[in-house]
């Protein structure tokens, strides 16, 4: 006999009934649902644990990383992302200094305000210096896209960047914008056809996303995970649906679009929601049959939450990045940016947004969260709530397009009265 066997003799195996026995008999009496189940804000019911026997439904658990429907990512060597350092300058010229230090220093993307930019000259003043090619960047706040895009390509043309090789993004999303301001920017067909103008422009930029859906916005407005993902679901929807109906392919509209979700400190759930995230485009996308694998691959842009940073204790924001990040890189982030410390308070400076990148570094060069992929799978009850999760948002997704779609249903009002009663 082996010395394996011999060791598990030593510990027979105790059935899931011979578990709650214990339990109950140590509960004296006390109600099991009110002590040790967990309903969550999602509005669904979280077990005091787990075992090997709650995996058996869950059929997708067989499948391997970048294999259909993607739980588990598409990362298949490491499990690498890029830290992103977001920069809230407005002028070009400090925005440039900042990014520059920022990219010497350890980031691997910056993220720009574009308020302030105005001409093509502000926006080769804010990209001086900067390696395209090797680093990425993206853009938030654009006041006309269609016109900043032009200027971004025109600066790539000049520079002589090669194009497949342009890493980035910008933040467009009319339908999350109406969402927040109560109506479109102009109108909803004006805005939305922005959309086709936007992938002509960038046609020649095939890892460059045109289209933002802002989940981000949603968390910070005081959604849960659930409605995060199922409202963001829907936003998706809204644009595939309208670039299809104009004739564009699929895949071309997907392979153009990244997913903005936040990360909170609800640790074990933001890593579930990551994973719930892919299996959801997944399977929105797999109803549109696109001629292409590449239509799956979801790009999914963490940014940590401002709806939990203290103003009175800065120094515990830092702890709670730390748990963001490192929910963010299990769960298969493709980038992560963590607010500075202070942000509550006062603009970001040196140390701050030095600290909000030696986070990330220290967990990729100290404790290696960029070598294992997909390290969740399996765990009993990551997996079990990654499945909770799809199952309510796709829930809350159907729901909103029995109702019209996410447009209609934002014009009615249900989608901020029931994220402001979340709130």
């Amino acid at each position: 006999m082996s010395v394996e066997n011999k060791l598990f003799q030593e510990f027979p195996p105790v059935s899931t009934e011979q578990w709650e026995e214990i339990i109950i008999k140590d509960l004296k009496g006390a109600d099991y649902q009110k002590k040790l189940a967990w309903r969550t804000d999602e509005g669904f019911q979280v077990r005091p644990y787990y075992r090997a026997e709650d995996l058996d439904s869950l059929h997708y658990l067989e499948t391997l990383p970048n294999h259909f429907p993607y739980t588990r990512g598409f990362k298949t060597k490491d499990n690498n992302w890029k830290i992103v350092q977001e920069i809230t300058e407005k002028d070009p010229k400090k925005a440039n200094a900042i990014a520059v230090n920022a990219l010497n220093k350890g980031a691997d993307s910056v993220s720009f305000c574009t308020k302030n930019v105005n001409s093509y000259q502000d926006l080769k003043s804010l990209l001086q210096n900067i390696d395209l090619e090797k680093k990425g960047v993206q853009f938030r706040c654009a006041s006309s896209y269609i016109e900043f895009t032009k200027w971004f390509v025109q600066y790539i043309e000049e520079q002589k960047f090669d194009k497949t090789k342009i890493v980035g993004a910008i933040d467009f999303d009319a339908i999350i914008f109406a969402l927040k301001k109560g109506k479109f920017y102009r109108e909803k067909e004006t805005d939305l056809q922005e959309v086709v103008e936007l992938l002509s422009l960038t046609s020649e930029l095939p890892n460059f996303k045109i289209i933002n859906v802002n989940g981000l916005a949603m968390h910070n407005a005081g959604a849960t995970v659930v409605q995060e993902l199922g409202y963001a679901l829907a936003v998706a929807n809204e644009y595939l649906a309208y670039a299809t109906n104009k004739g564009i392919a699929s895949e071309k509209i997907a392979a153009k679009m990244q997913f903005t979700l936040s990360v909170g400190s609800n640790y074990f759930m933001e890593i579930a929601k990551l994973r719930a995230a892919r299996l959801l485009w997944a399977t929105l996308i797999e109803q549109y049959h696109p001629a292409c694998n590449c239509a799956y691959h979801l790009t999914l842009n963490t940014v940590a939450s401002s709806w939990n940073k203290t103003l009175y204790d800065p120094y515990v924001n830092m702890l709670r990045s730390t748990t963001e990040a490192m929910s963010a890189a299990l769960g298969g982030a493709d980038s992560i940016a963590l607010k500075p410390f202070d942000i509550a308070y006062k603009q970001e400076d040196e140390f701050s947004s030095r600290i909000s990148r030696n986070t990330q570094i220290i967990l990729k060069e100290e404790s290696y969260f960029n070598k294992i992929v997909d390290p969740a799978a399996g765990s009993y009850y990551i997996e079990n709530l990654t499945n909770s999760i799809i199952e309510h948002a796709w829930k809350l997704f159907q729901d909103t397009e029995k109702e019209g779609g996410f447009v209609a249903a934002m014009e009615t009002g249900r989608i901020k009265s029931e994220i402001e009663q979340s709130a």
